[in-house]
C-alpha cells in the first residue's frame, strides 16, 4: 500500500476478468485518497468519452480536458470494455491528456 503515501506522477493500473473486484479495490484506494486530501476525479470510460467527443469543437472540450489533466488523482473505470475500433479512436482523442 506504499502507493497510497508514494504516488506523484505514478500510474496505478488493475486488470483482471468481469467481477473480480477491479472497481472495488480501485475505489478503496481512491477513497484513502480522498481521506488524505487528494483531489480526485473519477471518469467512468464509456459514458464520459462520449460526452468529451460531443464537445470537441467547443470551449467546454478544453474546460474538460485542463481538468483531466491537472487533477491530482484521475480515476478510470472500465476503460478496456470497449470495442477495439473504438478503443483507437478513443485513444487516439484522448492522447492530449499526456503531458
Amino acid at each position: 500500500m506504499r502507493y497510497l503515501t508514494d504516488n506523484n506522477g505514478k500510474w496505478f493500473y488493475i486488470g483482471g476478468q468481469i467481477g473480480s473486484g477491479k472497481s472495488h479495490l480501485c475505489t478503496a484506494i481512491v477513497g484513502e485518497m480522498m481521506q488524505n486530501g487528494l483531489e480526485v476525479k473519477y471518469l467512468m470510460w464509456r459514458d464520459e468519452t462520449i460526452t468529451i467527443r460531443a464537445d470537441i469543437m467547443s470551449s467546454a472540450y478544453r474546460d474538460t480536458i485542463h481538468k483531466l489533466k491537472t487533477v491530482r488523482v484521475l480515476y478510470i473505470d472500465v476503460f478496456f470494455k470497449t470495442e477495439h475500433k473504438k478503443l483507437q479512436a478513443l485513444l487516439k482523442l484522448t492522447s492530449h491528456l499526456r503531458y
